[in-house]
């Protein structure tokens, strides 16, 4: 497996709307497959995706995971969430629990 990560710290937010999931579409093995290319993603539950504020404020759903689940699917692509997190508070558990199960039905 190579991971191909995009600008803007590899935003899953901002993967396709920024550019890199088209310009990373172009990434193909020397045969002209794209098998084991796959995208890297990152996505925080915090205000400001970074990862250190203790509350989470969303589960990424709408304004990350579904729009870069739908540009997979149609490139025929896959994408690995290599990093993501929130703090040991109630809202962070419900929300990172949300994101997993989105995440987990949407594997193809």
């Amino acid at each position: 497996m190579i991971l191909l990560p995009g600008d803007d710290y590899t935003s899953a937010e901002t993967f396709v709307s920024g550019g890199s999931a088209e310009a990373l579409n172009m990434v193909l093995n020397p045969d002209g497959t794209t098998t084991n290319l796959i995208m890297d993603v990152h996505k925080y539950l915090d205000y400001d995706n970074s990862g250190t504020n203790t509350a989470c404020v969303t589960n990424n759903i709408e304004d990350a995971w579904y729009p870069l689940t739908t540009w997979l699917r149609a490139n025929g692509r896959q994408a690995l969430n290599t990093e993501t997190g929130g703090g040991n508070v109630d809202s962070c558990v419900g929300y990172i629990s949300q994101q997993i199960g989105y995440q987990a039905a949407n594997s193809d």
